[in-house]
């Protein structure tokens, strides 16, 4: 069977007098995000309609706009233009890729008089390619088959932000009457075999031959389950009393962390208040140093000037009592000393002037003296509360080091109790499984159908396809790195998974969304790892806008950052092709991509949306 895979290249609207709306797309992944009522969730909607699935939406924004190109390539190389009226009807197809409508090359329709199957119609065209023709599908639990078409393969490809919320499985469409043959499609891509072998029930003969092929796999079915159950474990009763035990040993021991945790954020809170208040101590000590040494200094200065000028006060002091002499030198009397007729020094006011500059020094340096007292007693007071600061600081280190290894206890004993009741789950879910096996073997021996919708899809899938895809979704948990999602397993009552022991439609609506996207994703993974036929690309709208990551404690234990391992995980995919529709900004890293569009919504900044705005006015 053939494995050809096809992604989306462009999609276009072209009218007369219009300005082309085009967005382009590339393998690996392809982010479309930005503001809200843009125009993204109407890309997806576009690629549905030229898949011919629903009808176009009709808003202002696409008026004028009569047709619609989708580009596609095959895995081979080979590429095609599927183009369609705004308005509905039949679709055409060229050869390459083209947005706009060629004038050279020839346009072929499709039609159910074609001699080639393939170009009968767009469902044989995808179906052809990508190597799922002629298949065949169980309809009813009469097994009666149907022919497999594109459409409801579409709902495991394309995922509206409505549908990526709802609480049913993501295999199943809205009416019960398409379960049996959802869960066919889901068997058929999951193993590459359709039902085309299945006989319908017209006789009793062959009633009777599958019945006991159902109780045969059931039986053995029961007993892989009864060796999941341990021989500590008599009855789903003692299990039952376990598991309450347990919760009651994880509410106290919960309460126990609650307390140790309380109290270290408490001491970690006043370690760091000591530490700010220490360093402040420490601040004001160098401080207050600083300034004792530059006073000393000005004090020593204070010293020196009162000296000088108490030189200059005894100087003029002792020349002024002096009377006028003959010259020692020349012998020449007073009068005839002609220097003294220049000098204009006078000696008593030199001398008052020295003393006030004496007297305002000594002021100055009394005051400074005065500050030096306070600032050494201020010093000694500082250099107590840093002592104090310090002794503090050493005891509450030691209480936050005796502390932490009762937390880290306490957290491997809460550790092992989630393990056990994890275990002891899987033993009551064995137990519930046995039941239920139980009582549908009852039922086919009574040759009346089980009260439960799923009474004849038990035999659909084997448990050891079902558990090698529950591992492929459960790793891709891990790569996103979704908070205690794990034990992974796929329920065949109610066709969906079961996360960690809850079913996912009991989940909140934005781990509702999360885990819809990576079932999805899981599809189209396990396809490409086990070559089974896939369309080869998938379009997520809304995947994380509901989704947030749980609070994790304080200091060791840090907030789950789900986005980033999002868009990372999916970024590696390089051979298929993963559409992504967001109002969020993704990580910068998906940003700065080539095939990474934003629609901002304004028509003044960047792209405004997926239609152009229409010029203004002048």
């Amino acid at each position: 069977m053939s494995t050809s895979s096809i992604i989306f290249r462009h999609i276009s609207y072209t009218g007369q007098e219009k300005e082309p709306a085009l967005l382009y797309f590339n393998k690996g992944l392809n982010v479309l995000y930005g503001a809200s009522d843009t125009g993204k969730s109407f890309v997806l909607e576009s690629i549905e309609f030229m898949l011919n699935k629903g009808i176009l939406r009709d808003i202002p924004e696409r008026i004028g706009y009569d047709r619609i190109f989708l580009g596609l390539e095959i895995s081979s190389g080979e590429t095609f233009t599927l183009t369609r009226s705004t308005a509905g009807g039949g679709f055409g197809i060229f050869a390459g890729l083209h947005t706009a409508y060629p004038n050279d090359i020839e346009l072929l329709l499709f039609d159910e008089k074609n001699e080639d199957r393939r170009m009968r119609n767009i469902s044989n065209f995808i179906l052809d390619t990508i190597g799922l023709s002629e298949q065949k599908i169980k309809k009813n639990d009469k097994f009666e088959t149907v022919n497999f078409t594109l459409n409801p393969l579409l709902n495991l490809l394309l995922v509206s932000e409505v549908s990526i919320q709802k609480q049913s499985s993501p295999i199943l469409r809205d009416q019960y009457i398409f379960d049996t043959q959802d869960m066919g499609i889901f068997k058929l891509i999951l193993t590459g075999v359709d039902d085309s072998s299945l006989i319908s029930k017209k006789n009793t003969a062959i009633i009777k031959n599958y019945n006991e092929a159902k109780i045969h796999v059931l039986s053995e079915m029961i007993d892989k389950q009864k060796d999941k159950i341990s021989e500590n474990y008599q009855s789903v009763e003692e299990a039952d009393e376990q598991i309450l035990n347990i919760e009651n040993s994880i509410r106290i021991e919960k309460s126990l962390l609650d307390t140790s945790e309380s109290y270290y954020r408490e001491q970690v809170k006043i370690r760091s208040q000591l530490r700010h208040q220490l360093q402040e101590h420490k601040d004001r000590a160098n401080e207050i140093l600083g300034m004792l040494s530059r006073f000393n200094l000005l004090d020593k200065h204070y010293s020196s000037d009162l000296l000088r000028l108490d030189g200059i006060r005894e100087s003029g002091t002792l020349i002024s009592v002096l009377s006028y002499q003959h010259c020692p030198l020349c012998g020449a009397a007073p009068e005839k000393q002609q220097h003294l007729e220049s000098c204009d020094m006078n000696i008593s006011k030199t001398i008052e002037a020295a003393t006030a500059e004496y007297n305002k020094i000594e002021v100055l340096r009394l005051e400074l003296r005065q500050t030096l007292s306070n600032l050494s007693r201020e010093i000694k007071s500082v250099e107590g509360l840093i002592q104090n600061d310090i002794d503090s600081l050493q005891k509450i280190e030691s209480e936050i080091h005796n502390i932490t290894p009762n937390i880290k206890e306490g957290y491997a004993r809460f550790s092992e109790l989630i393990a056990k009741k994890s275990e002891v789950e899987s033993i009551i879910s064995a137990y519930s499984q046995i039941a239920e096996y139980t009582a549908t073997i009852e039922s086919i021996k009574k040759n009346t159908p089980t009260k439960t919708k799923q009474q004849h899809d038990n035999m659909i899938l084997s448990q050891s396809t079902l558990d090698s895809f529950s591992q492929e979704i459960e790793a891709i948990f891990k790569e996103w790195k979704l908070a205690e999602l794990d034990r992974v397993h796929f329920d065949l009552g109610s066709k969906d998974l079961v996360i960690a022991g809850k079913p996912r439609a009991n989940r909140g609506k934005g781990l509702r969304a999360i885990t819809y996207a990576a079932f999805i994703v899981g599809i189209l993974k396990y396809c490409q790892k086990f070559n089974r036929p896939h369309f080869g690309s998938v379009i997520l709208d809304s995947p994380l806008l509901a989704y947030r990551a749980p609070d994790g404690p304080e200091d060791s234990l840090t907030d789950t950052d789900v986005q980033e391992h999002f868009y990372r995980s999916l970024h590696e995919i390089s051979d298929r092709q993963i559409i992504i529709i967001e109002n969020t900004d993704p990580p910068s890293f998906v940003i700065n991509a080539k095939y990474c569009t934003y629609f901002s919504g304004n028509p003044t900044f960047g792209r405004s949306g997926f239609f152009p705005k229409p010029a203004a006015n002048v």
